[in-house]
Formats: C-alpha cells, sequence, structure tokens
C-alpha cells in the first residue's frame, strides 16, 4: 500500500423559496468541496471481528429467566381478560354522562322558556313602551 490521495465530494445544495404572488420563487444555491484525509490504520477495524463472548449459564439461571417468561405471560393473558370486562363499564359511563348532559340542556331550555314567558306576560300588562307611542314630528320641523 502506498501513499494515499485524499478523497474529494463536489456538493451542491439548493433552497427555493416562494416569495409571493407574480414575483415567483427565490432560488438560493451554494456549492462546497469536502476533502477527506485517508483511512489511518487505527480507525480501520481488523476482519473478521471475533464472535461475542456467551456466557455459560447455569441451570438456576435458567429457571430464573423461565419464571420470569412464565409470569409475563400471566400478566398479559389477564390484561387481556380484563379488557373486555373493561369495555361495557365504559360504555355505562359514556350513556350516564349523555343522559346528564341530555336533562341540563332540557332544564336550561325549560328554564329559559319560563323566563320568556314571564316577560312577555309582564309586557302585555304593562302596554306597549312609552316611547312607540310617540310619534316623529319630522313635519312640523321648520327647514331653513
Amino acid at each position: 500500500m502506498g501513499l494515499q490521495k485524499p478523497r474529494r465530494l463536489c456538493c451542491f445544495a439548493q433552497q427555493c423559496v416562494e416569495q409571493g404572488e407574480g414575483t415567483g420563487e427565490a432560488c438560493l444555491s451554494q456549492a462546497f468541496e469536502l476533502i477527506l484525509s485517508p483511512r489511518s490504520k487505527e480507525s480501520v477495524p481488523g476482519f473478521p471481528l471475533p464472535p461475542p463472548k456467551k456466557k455459560d449459564l447455569s441451570l438456576e439461571e435458567i429457571q430464573k429467566k423461565l419464571e420470569a417468561v412464565e409470569e409475563r405471560h400471566k400478566s398479559h393473558e389477564a390484561a387481556v381478560l380484563k379488557q373486555p370486562a373493561e369495555k361495557p363499564e365504559r360504555e355505562k359511563e359514556a350513556l350516564q354522562k349523555a343522559i346528564e348532559e341530555n336533562n341540563f340542556s332540557k332544564m336550561a331550555e325549560e328554564k329559559l322558556t319560563h323566563k320568556m314567558e314571564a316577560t312577555k306576560r309582564t309586557e302585555r300588562r304593562r302596554g306597549p313602551p312609552s316611547w312607540s307611542i310617540r310619534k316623529r314630528r319630522t313635519s312640523t320641523l321648520k327647514k331653513y
């Protein structure tokens, strides 16, 4: 292996930005060159890489791992069985909430209707407002 030449990479970047109606786009571009130094021998790993060392497991460690797997399976099964039981409960809660909202809107509507009727009765008892009885005197005004 002789002396290696540095590697050169040429790059070009362009960004176009829309400026507004009728003006079109403005493009900004930039060119640059990267000069990479040659690889050093220290940075190159030796091939082939040695396989990872395996730890010898004892019978106790294997049994502990199997028990942990069994626990995970049981907890997963319990979660799966619990999920359908929660669904009707959530449906009941949603239905109850909808009923409460419906009752609230009905009560608010009844109160508003009652208030409007009371206002109409009061207006009928008092008669028309005084400002509606007066007539404008536009014809009697003098024009200068």
